[in-house]
C-alpha cells in the first residue's frame, strides 16, 4: 500500500519500499498515480496507466472521481465521467455552457 514519510507518499510492499512499482493504487478510497514507488505529485491533466491502459484525470497524482466533464490533453479536448476517460461515449456533452459533440470520448470541434 502506500505510507507517508516526510510529507511524501512512497508504494510499501512487505514493509520496504518499492521502486519498481508504475501504475494506479488504490489507498483510502483514492485512486493514486505511482511512478518509482512514490506518488507522482506532479502529475495533473489527464495521464494513461503504463498497467492498463486506461487513462484518468488527474491532480496532483490523485485520481479526481468527482470530475466529470471535459479535460484539455495535447491540444485536443476529452471527456471525462468520474475521473476516468470516457473512450465508449458518443453524444452530446453540456459542459461550462456550452454543448459539444463528443465521439468515443473525443470532442468534435
Amino acid at each position: 500500500g502506500l505510507a507517508e514519510y516526510n510529507g511524501a507518499w512512497f508504494y510499501v510492499a512487505n514493509g520496504k519500499m518499492d521502486t519498481t512499482k508504475k501504475g494506479m493504487v488504490e489507498y483510502n478510497g483514492g485512486l493514486f498515480y505511482v511512478g518509482a514507488g512514490k506518488i507522482m505529485k506532479h502529475v495533473s491533466g489527464l495521464a494513461q496507466d503504463p498497467v492498463t491502459g486506461k487513462w484518468y484525470f488527474l491532480a496532483e497524482g490523485q485520481v479526481q472521481k468527482q470530475h466529470t466533464g471535459l479535460a484539455l490533453y495535447d491540444g485536443k479536448w476529452f471527456y471525462v465521467i468520474n475521473g476516468e476517460f470516457a473512450n465508449t461515449y458518443t453524444g452530446y456533452v453540456t459542459y461550462d455552457g456550452s454543448k459539444f459533440y463528443v465521439v468515443k470520448g473525443e470532442v468534435q470541434l
